[in-house]
């Protein structure tokens, strides 16, 4: 079949090094002008009007200092041409633009970086139209952090009606954690605590087994207590390898968010009873 122009300006594949270097571009090369004429980058006004002040910076000189540090990119570009790599490099750029107020500037009365916004609105449509493609969104942690994680409609369900694990459920979705055993076994374990007062609501109701569940799954697969060795060693999780253990770690979770809605809506069933006893 033939394709038009417009079919093949919106193919999703994505070129990883080519989405990349559209990024850099915007942010890092490609200028807009001051009222005086004058050439800036948006990375370069960062560094200009926020980076020695930022109290977040640690010992980082510079952004290229950080961005290398933290082994994103270097002179060639991205150190490693993967999905991951990218993505972290946004999460950067988000941050910064974020806690610099570049976003503000545009309607403050700094004449001297009175500017053309078409740059800054092209690399937040890209941003956007990229994670978009990608299955990912932008989450708020509650310290102001901003963290790229897989698109999730339980999840974001539950971290809006949930503050005291929004920042936990959120981070367990973020796409550096992938492959991480030992940091989703932690988040699990914090979560694990949170819905032992859960319990006594679910039970005698259909979704005690549910509940059961997950509390046997917590109890047995090295998230509470030790089954690869010692008094609680279990043969099977022993011999997993990580892949398969993280596919089970992924499922606990998704059964976590599962207890969390089911909760709230324990807690309201007796005021819908009571509408419904009105209305009937």
């Amino acid at each position: 079949m033939r394709r038009n122009i417009f079919d093949l300006m919106n193919d999703k594949e994505i070129d990883v090094r080519r989405e990349y270097i559209r990024i850099y571009k915007l942010f890092e090369r490609d200028y807009f002008y001051n009222d005086y004429g004058s050439k800036i980058t948006i990375a370069s006004y960062i560094e200009e009007k926020f980076w020695e002040d930022w109290d977040r910076r640690g010992r980082y000189i510079s952004l290229a200092d950080m961005l290398s540090s933290l082994k994103i990119k270097d002179k060639e570009g991205l150190r490693e041409n993967t999905v991951e790599c990218l993505l972290l490099y946004i999460e950067v750029i988000i941050n910064l633009i974020e806690m610099s107020g570049l976003k503000n500037v545009k309607k403050s009365c700094d004449i001297y970086y009175k500017c053309n916004w078409k740059i800054y609105k092209l690399l937040q449509e890209n941003i956007e139209r990229l994670l978009e493609d990608l299955n990912y969104e932008v989450k708020v942690l509650s310290d102001k952090t901003l963290i790229i994680v897989e698109k999730d409609m339980l999840l974001s369900a539950v971290a809006e009606t949930n503050p005291n694990v929004a920042d936990k459920v959120i981070e367990y979705r973020r796409f550096i954690l992938k492959g991480k055993i030992e940091d989703k076994r932690e988040i699990l374990n914090l979560l694990s605590n949170e819905i032992e007062g859960m319990k006594p609501i679910f039970k005698k109701t259909t979704y005690s087994n549910l509940m059961d569940d997950v509390q046997f799954m917590l109890n047995n697969f090295n998230i509470r207590h030790n089954n690869l060795n010692g008094k609680n060693k279990k043969e099977y999780i022993s011999n997993l390898d990580c892949d398969e253990l993280e596919k089970i770690y992924d499922q606990i979770f998704d059964m976590i968010l599962g207890l969390f809605v089911i909760d709230k809506y324990l807690k309201n069933k007796n005021n819908i009873d009571d509408l419904k006893k009105i209305i009937n």
